[in-house]
């Protein structure tokens, strides 16, 4: 791809050139906006779907947590419905300033709180690509988010944004070349993400079938009759978790738990997100608690394994320091005979048996009985070792294979956004790719 033939002045210091024929025009001038239905009287499982903020990803529209209100409550005369090529701009809270486009399948539904932008002097197309760019979004959008305590757009500053319009024909072949790289490329992602998604399925396979099964495939096995264990090689002992290992539950009593004179001071303080987010080793904390804080809670060693027992049951990691933790993780300390990383893994292979063994109410949770009278499995202890030494090495290929992974999906969204920042602000041409 290559630049315009001819460029011009654009009149505008920060943005320079543009190439001759193309206009650069605050936004109020080819659009409408307005705001949102706001919060809705009431919420309903069917009705008219309402797009709120948590809709809006990249661009698209995703149907993740949809809700619904009763069309009766709809205020008709403040114009709430969307339609096809309707643009939703975010203007509050972290998704500040990320938009979309309303496509056919949503026509007829209702907006949340964000403003709605309709153009009628542009390409809605060209323009959902413009709001996606660099010029506009970081360089323009961004800016108004920094100036306030808490992230906000209005109606005016939006209206004041500056945009590109190139002639008619060439924002439909702009919008259209678009279309088609931007699909390309996330299509490559998709197929990433797929196989990270088969990594991760392999990574417990591998460990479910090295904790339960062991290494050697010519064992004689024998039938556990535990129904999740199925067949186990014949020298291993079924055991109770609460004979391998001491189980003791976290602790923080004060309430409310967000009072700040418990925070700040040299204990760290762990919680359910820092095992989510862990490896292996719980390597970092977010929190720490104050003397105040440290004298309501529970101090752990170093070497701990940790697991969460409430809302992400099964988490679970080894404390890389001494840490404090409150009652919805456990730390478990095993018992002779027991090794530390063997468990790991074991646990890791049990999750679904542990979210299986919690109880919903509210949200899933677990107890210290229940962990304790669940039924596992236990190798000698040379086995042991060896399954944890395998496991280190072969889920570290997996994971490195992952990230690699998870790198090139980075790569690749940041290409896609240079792309169209490039197109829309006539950096390179593309009216040949679309005849071609």
């Amino acid at each position: 791809m290559k630049p315009y033939p001819k460029y011009r002045d654009s009149g505008v210091e920060w943005i320079g050139r543009i190439p001759e024929g193309w206009e650069v025009v605050r936004l109020k001038f080819v659009v409408k906006i307005r705001y949102g239905l706001g919060q809705p009287p009431r919420q309903l499982d069917n009705g008219l779907p309402m797009i709120r903020a948590t809709n809006v990803a990249r661009g698209k529209i995703v149907e993740n947590d949809l809700m619904f209100v009763d069309p009766n409550d709809v205020p008709y005369d403040r114009d709430p419905i969307l339609k096809t090529n309707d643009i939703i701009v975010v203007r509050s809270g972290a998704y500040t300033a990320d938009s979309a486009i309303i496509p056919d399948r949503f026509d007829g539904a209702v907006s949340g709180y964000d403003m709605v932008v309709r153009a009628h002097k542009i390409s809605p197309h060209l323009l959902a690509y413009e709001f996606l760019s660099d010029f506009v979004r970081v360089r323009q959008l961004y800016l108004h988010r920094l100036r306030a305590a808490q992230p906000h757009l209005n109606a005016e500053e939006l209206g004041d944004t500056l945009i590109m319009v190139p002639p008619v024909e060439e924002q439909l072949a702009i919008a259209a070349c678009l279309d088609r790289k931007t699909a390309q490329i996330d299509e490559l992602i998709a197929k990433k993400r797929r196989l990270i998604e088969l990594l991760a399925e392999e990574r417990t396979a591998v460990i479910d079938q090295a904790v339960t099964k062991g290494l050697d495939q010519s064992v004689k096995m024998k039938d556990s009759g535990v129904e999740w264990l199925g067949k186990v090689p014949e020298h291993w002992e079924l055991r109770r978790i609460k004979y391998l290992t001491r189980i003791l539950r976290g602790k923080f009593t004060h309430r409310p738990r967000n009072d700040p004179r418990m925070y700040g001071g040299p204990y760290p303080f762990i919680q359910t997100g820092d095992i989510a987010s862990a490896n292996k080793y719980v390597s970092e904390y977010h929190q720490t608690l104050s003397h105040e804080g440290y004298e309501v809670s529970k101090e752990f060693p170093k070497g701990t394994l940790v697991m969460t027992i409430a809302a992400n049951v099964g988490d679970v990691a080894i404390l890389g320091f001494q840490a404090c933790f409150p009652d919805s993780i456990v730390g478990f300390l095993p018992i002779n005979g027991v090794e530390l990383n063997y468990l790991h893994y074991l646990f890791n292979g049990m999750r679904m048996e542990f979210l299986r063994t919690a109880p919903m109410n509210t949200q899933l949770n677990l107890n210290i009985d229940r962990i304790g009278s669940l039924v596992t499995i236990l190798p000698p202890s040379k086995e042991q070792t060896a399954i944890a030494n395998y496991l280190d090495h072969r889920t570290a290929q997996i994971d490195q294979t992952i990230s690699k992974t998870e790198e090139q999906i980075n790569l690749l969204q940041e290409y896609r956004t240079a792309l169209i920042s490039e197109v829309v602000t006539g950096k390179i041409d593309v009216r040949e790719e679309v005849t071609a």
